[in-house]
């Protein structure tokens, strides 16, 4: 049995990232009404997930708990952000190459925050590259948010 501690404020802002990555997309120049119909939803799942985790986490700083019995507001936080990666990835489809190539890598990086949120309250802390898992986490989100301008 482990017990995790997860600071709330790098949770919401690693979920806010992940609203603020799928909504680049309605940045792109031709995108079509129905990408742009998939993205707002998206987001407002994303956004749903964020509300839900708030008022689980209410104030509290630090959420401490035992890594058998991981809250449901945040796995149901990552299957929402997750959803809205798979969702973005299938609007990809029949669109110009190019935008599709643009909105898939949204897609992937809308699903790589869940994994990084996800690695918060992971039973297994194994360092990757010589880094902890909060360097590992920070670097991965910071990629992400220079990849898209956020």
């Amino acid at each position: 049995m482990t017990t995790i501690s997860l600071k709330v404020d790098e949770a919401v802002g690693d979920i806010k990232i992940a609203e603020s990555v799928a909504q680049t997309v309605l940045s792109f120049t031709a995108v079509p009404t129905p990408v742009t119909t998939v993205v707002s939803k998206a987001v407002a799942l994303i956004n749903g997930g964020l509300d839900a985790f708030q008022q689980y986490a209410g104030s509290t700083a630090t959420l401490t708990f035992d890594s058998t019995s991981v809250p449901a507001a945040l796995t149901s936080v990552v299957a929402d952000i997750r959803t809205a990666a798979s969702d973005i990835s299938g609007a990809a489809t029949g669109i110009e190459a190019t935008l599709a190539a643009k909105v898939s890598t949204v897609s992937a990086d809308v699903a790589a925050v869940a994994s990084v949120i996800e690695s918060m309250f992971s039973a297994v802390t194994s360092a990757r590259f010589g880094l902890s898992e909060v360097e590992w986490r920070k670097q991965r989100i910071a990629a992400i948010r220079l990849r898209h301008g956020v």
